[in-house]
C-alpha cells in the first residue's frame, strides 16, 4: 500500500518511535516528539544474503513524498546498475565535504594561538617575549608551514 500526502499529515506521534511503510522499502519514521523522517530500507549487496541497511533521506515536509520516492529510485538504480553501496557513498560524500570545508591549520597558527593564550596571564612579560623569540627564530622557520595533522 502506498501512502498519500493526506495520510502522512494525519499521522500523529505516539509514545514510541514507529514506522509507516510506503512502497519499495520507503518508510516514514514518526518519533514521539512529532518529527517525521524518510528512510529507505534495503539490502546491500541486493540479495537475500545482503546486509539490511537504512538510508536516511530527510525530514518531512522538507522532503516531500514525491521527492523521497525519487531519491529512493535513484539510489536503487545506482545500487543495482553500478554496485554502489548508497549508505557508504553518502558517508564518504559527507566526509569529503567536511574535510574540504576545514581551514588548513598549520603548526605556526596553532603555536601562535597557544602562545597568546599563555601570554594572557600565565607567563610574565619577559618569559612571553623569550618564548616568542625562540619560536620565531628556531621552530617556525622549520615547522611553521607544516599542517598540524602531520
Amino acid at each position: 500500500m502506498t501512502l498519500t500526502d493526506a495520510q502522512i499529515k494525519a499521522e500523529k506521534p505516539g509514545t514510541t518511535r514507529r514506522r509507516v511503510s510506503d512502497s519499495g522499502g520507503l518508510l516514514l519514521e514518526i518519533d514521539p516528539a512529532g518529527g517525521k523522517y524518510w528512510i529507505w530500507r534495503h539490502r546491500y549487496p541486493p540479495s537475500k544474503d545482503g546486509k539490511q541497511q537504512d538510508y536516511r533521506i530527510g525530514p518531512y515536509p522538507k522532503v516531500s513524498l514525491k521527492k523521497a520516492r525519487q531519491i529512493r529510485d535513484e539510489q536503487k538504480t545506482l545500487m543495482q546498475q553500478e554496485g554502489i553501496n548508497p549508505c557508504a557513498a553518502k558517508k564518504e560524500a559527507r566526509l569529503k565535504q567536511r574535510v574540504s570545508h576545514q581551514p588548513l591549520t598549520t603548526f605556526e597558527s596553532v603555536a601562535l594561538d597557544w602562545h597568546s593564550i599563555k601570554a594572557t596571564g600565565t607567563w610574565s612579560t619577559r618569559h612571553t617575549g623569550d618564548v616568542l623569540l625562540k619560536l620565531q627564530k628556531d621552530i617556525l622557520p622549520a615547522l611553521g608551514a607544516v599542517p598540524i595533522k602531520e
